[in-house]
């Protein structure tokens, strides 16, 4: 049994239909194609069983596989303590972070994590509104997007 193939058998013992989200690869894709990716380096991905493919999405291999977009990606981490991230960190770009902050904090959300700098990008933070959805907010820089 190929390894992909294992945590097919694996991932429907735990999840709905296999997997996670609207993308079931058992019902909409051939048969051989990869559900699951080890890594990835550039446009390039491996599958488990150690396949080579060009990512043809916009990254999407990369964002979901690992860290290869230089000081784009990182492993997934805490952001609220004790609840590790089960799904890809979402930020939004904002014009005022201090306004932000306010509003969020007003409107019954936390700062989960304080604003910090990233030099050359803009000051992020991280918010957990009352839904419990842990989100991140960043002022860009002027003129980073021009």
């Amino acid at each position: 049994m190929k390894n992909d193939d294992a945590l097919r058998v694996r991932a429907k013992r735990v999840i709905p239909g296999g997997m996670y989200g609207h993308l079931s690869v058992q019902k909409n894709m051939p048969k051989n194609y990869p559900q699951y990716f080890s890594r990835a380096e550039g446009c390039r991905l491996w599958d488990v069983d150690d396949n080579e493919y060009i990512d043809f999405l916009c990254a999407f291999g990369p964002m979901i596989a690992g860290d290869s977009i230089q000081g784009a990606l990182q492993e997934r981490r805490e952001l609220v303590p004790g609840r590790r991230a089960n799904t890809f960190e979402t930020t939004l770009g904002v014009d005022d972070l201090a306004a932000t902050i306010t509003a969020i904090e007003a409107s019954g959300g936390k700062i989960v994590m304080p604003p910090f700098r990233i030099e050359g990008v803009g000051e992020l933070v991280y918010f957990e509104d009352t839904e419990g959805n842990v989100c991140g907010a960043m002022q860009y820089e002027q003129g980073l997007w021009d």
